[in-house]
């Protein structure tokens, strides 16, 4: 199996005319780019899909779709369900709405007009002139009601939440196409292990100390207790706990139900192949599913995880184990029914991304010591080495290399400012 690797050696690129300064309201899209008008959207006759709930799973590629979602939803003026605080959603705890920007901005308009009421009340019994003083309360309460009548109707929910569907539907459109991401066990939980730092956590010191652990999991885990990604950390995010994981059967009825669910479930060791599945589900273009890999640790930063020891993990990821097996196996399966040649469209799809990050890159490896503006500087756990971009000069002020080339958080909280703007609530939140 040909696995998706988050290493690339980049390549200087020789100045050939492409350093013309890029607009910056221009998108960066069609023949040019790379693309073939003919394949760029297959379905004719079909509307694209705006609303979508994105379980972003940890370690596996999912901010890069991520990046990829909220870039469309920016371009085309959707909603974002976001984080009151950070870039998580509750996380570790299940999803609810409580947890929602925008909620928590409603819960504060609320709490402000309760006061306007009572500043209405207490108008009327101290003030001889009532009928002129409660005429302007009245306006003003008013005004409060109808900015907080305008509910908020999201189309995109995708940053890290730990999945509950009924609290989810509660919140977003009935018609929401529901997407996940999954990636083999041995280089996710090889990836979990280094940025959450779980030697410390089980107090392995040794510099081997992935196999320390792995050489008798359960004895740490009894020792030292369960963190949220211990094991089975996919199975975690999609709402469920090791422990419910007793048998085969068990697992198996919960793949099940995720299968029912989700749409899409992409798998990291085929990206590309997956987001052609993503674009057709979606009737999307070709354009609005180009990438640059984002949260990528360097190559210093990635433990060799050896045959014996991807073993090891698949036995104590039993359940991840399967769960990437079956939607592996669903992935290739639903490309085989695709109604166009899904080989040539991959083949594109790199071609375009190529073309994008010849366009806009100077570097895909940089560190945040050589980033200059603080929006593309990357978050690096402890220990941790994290790659990011540095922009051609020509690219600096155009719109699709800047969103391809921001990390995360930066993203996150200016989509943040944007809703509370939005709202007119900046200085409520």
């Amino acid at each position: 199996m040909v696995a998706f690797h988050y290493r690339h050696q980049f390549t200087d690129y020789k100045d050939d005319g492409r350093n013309d300064t890029l607009p910056e309201n221009v998108e960066l899209r069609g023949e040019k780019y790379g693309i073939n008008k003919n394949v760029s959207r297959f379905h004719s006759n079909c509307r694209p899909k705006s609303n979508i709930v994105f379980l972003k799973s940890h370690k596996t590629a999912s901010s890069t779709v991520q990046n990829i979602l909220m870039r469309y939803g920016l371009a085309n003026n959707l909603t974002f369900a976001l984080p009151k605080r950070e870039n998580f959603l509750n996380w570790p705890k299940f999803f609810h709405k409580s947890s929602v920007l925008q909620e928590h901005l409603h819960g504060n308009q609320e709490r402000l007009h309760g006061n306007q009421e009572r500043l209405h009340g207490n108008q009327k019994r101290l003030d001889g002139n009532q009928d002129h003083h409660h005429g302007n309360q009245e306006h003003l309460h008013g005004n409060q009601e109808r900015r907080h009548g305008n509910r908020t109707a999201y189309n995109i929910l995708c940053h890290h939440t730990r999945f509950h569907y009924d609290n989810i539907r509660d919140l977003m459109p009935g018609d929401s196409v529901y997407v996940t991401i999954v990636r083999n066990p041995a280089d996710m939980f090889e990836s979990i292990f280094t940025y959450r730092r779980l030697d410390k956590k089980y107090h392995i010191s040794q510099p081997n100390s992935l196999k320390v652990f792995l050489d008798s999991p359960l004895d740490f885990v009894k020792k030292y207790g369960r963190t949220e990604h211990s094991q089975n950390p996919l199975l975690y995010d999609l709402g469920y706990d090791s422990d419910q994981m007793t048998s085969s059967q068990t697992i198996q009825a919960a793949i099940d139900r995720i299968d029912q669910i989700f749409s899409v479930v992409m798998v990291a060791d085929y990206f590309e192949e997956s987001l052609i599945l993503l674009k057709h589900v979606l009737c999307w273009s070709l354009d609005d599913v180009t990438f640059f890999k984002v949260n990528v640790r360097s190559d210093k930063s990635v433990r060799h995880v050896t045959a014996e020891m991807a073993g090891k993990i698949r036995q104590w990821n039993k359940a991840d184990a399967m769960l990437f097996e079956h939607f592996n196996r669903t992935l290739w399966s639903k490309l085989s029914k695709l109604p166009f040649n899904w080989r040539q469209e991959v083949r594109l799809l790199k071609e375009r991304n190529q073309r994008l990050k010849d366009a806009c890159l100077k570097s895909d490896d940089a560190s945040n010591t050589e980033i200059r503006e603080q929006k593309f500087r990357v978050w690096e756990p402890e220990g941790v080495s994290v790659r990011g971009f540095l922009l051609r000069d020509s690219a600096r002020e155009n719109r699709t290399c800047v969103n391809m080339a921001k990390p995360p958080k930066p993203f996150t909280y200016e989509l943040q400012d944007r809703e509370r703007l939005r709202l007119g609530t900046a200085g409520l939140g």
